[in-house]
């Protein structure tokens, strides 16, 4: 199957590649200007240490097998019978490396083990693109979407200014490690698999109740922006039911009543029309599916949001990168608003 890259517009670019030694550039690049696209903090949530030289020959198979920080990966192959499949054709792996597995529960064959098969196979094929990517061919502050083995989820790519490159929320810290017809990017997240819309995840995480609520008041004038199914996907910053009672709605009740014009643009102002995972945000204005821009402020102590109509509360942002089939919910404090309320 081709892999399929969505963007926009036709991005016409001129091939530079990416150095090995760009990984290193990694680590120390400052945050670039602002645009409606969010970009990059310099850290994903995962510790970082110098990666291992990568030597860059062979099958993909062949690289995985003889690179030591990539031993998890190996074993989690072997166990689903899929090194074969990386050994023939043109293909993009995004390798997670040893601390990616350990971060999310796998430090061991015996963890690994605990999957069942079909399990491990689709979280491995969902790091798999069946064509070869090359990173220059990407456009810049643009999230794009591309197809991967597993036919029935994309990965969201995106190559920031300052060069850095991300899939959903993990960070490329080896890029471009080229296997016969093949490429490597070695990523410090394993990725998870979506398989959840944003409206089932938003009616499935517990502290959103009174958001649901809210979504399901308002039906269609929000719901058919939260299942957009556009190519550049989005992200909700949705209130946590706490968030609700402190900007007024004291119960359920009280959503039931609100006025549905005003709950509506409320919702709206909420969605932003273009995936951005944790690593991808940046300070700036970022626009909204109501048309008001919010405010993302990002620094040592964590990100915050704003809204143009309580400037002076700022929404903090508590749990991050819930991923959905066409999007990503991160979980905020507080209610945004994009005027404010009537006296």
């Amino acid at each position: 199957m081709k892999t399929r890259l969505v963007t926009d517009k036709i991005w016409r670019l001129r091939a530079t590649g990416l150095l090995l030694g760009l990984s290193a550039l990694l680590v120390n690049c400052q945050k670039s200007g602002d645009s409606d696209s969010a970009i990059d903090p310099d850290s994903t949530g995962v510790s970082v240490t110098p990666p291992q030289a990568v030597t860059a020959s062979g099958t993909l198979t062949d690289i995985v097998q003889r690179t030591s920080h990539l031993s998890l990966l190996n074993m989690a192959l072997t166990r689903a019978g899929l090194t074969d499949k990386l050994k023939t054709g043109s293909l993009t792996l995004f390798a997670p490396n040893d601390a990616a597995f350990r971060a999310a529960g796998y430090s061991s064959k015996a963890s690994l083990d605990s999957l069942a098969t079909a399990d491990l196979q689709r979280l491995l094929q969902y790091h798999v693109l069946d064509s070869r990517l090359s990173a220059s061919a990407l456009p810049v502050n643009v999230p794009t979407s591309v197809q991967t083995a597993l036919v029935t989820a994309t990965v969201s790519l995106f190559k920031a200014a300052d060069g850095k490159l991300y899939a959903n929320a993990g960070r490329v810290v080896q890029p471009d490690i080229g296997a016969d017809k093949s490429v490597m990017y070695v990523i410090d997240r394993l990725l998870t698999v979506p398989t959840q819309t944003t409206v089932e995840v938003i009616r499935t995480t517990t502290n959103l109740s009174m958001f649901r609520l809210a979504v399901e008041r308002v039906g269609a004038g929000i719901t058919n922006t939260l299942l957009s199914p556009t190519d550049r996907g989005i992200t909700v910053f949705a209130p946590s039911n706490k968030a609700f009672q402190e900007a007024g709605f004291a119960n359920e009740d009280a959503i039931l009543a609100a006025d549905i014009n005003r709950l509506t643009e409320i919702l709206r102002y909420h969605v932003v029309t273009s995936r951005a995972f944790s690593p991808t945000l940046r300070s700036g204005d970022v626009s909204t599916a109501q048309g008001t821009p919010i405010t993302v402020a990002i620094n040592a102590k964590g990100t915050t949001v704003t809204g143009k109509g309580n400037p002076t509360v700022a929404g903090i942002v508590l749990k991050t990168d819930l991923i959905t089939t066409n999007g990503v919910v991160h979980i905020i404090d507080r209610v945004l608003l994009p005027t404010p309320v009537a006296q």
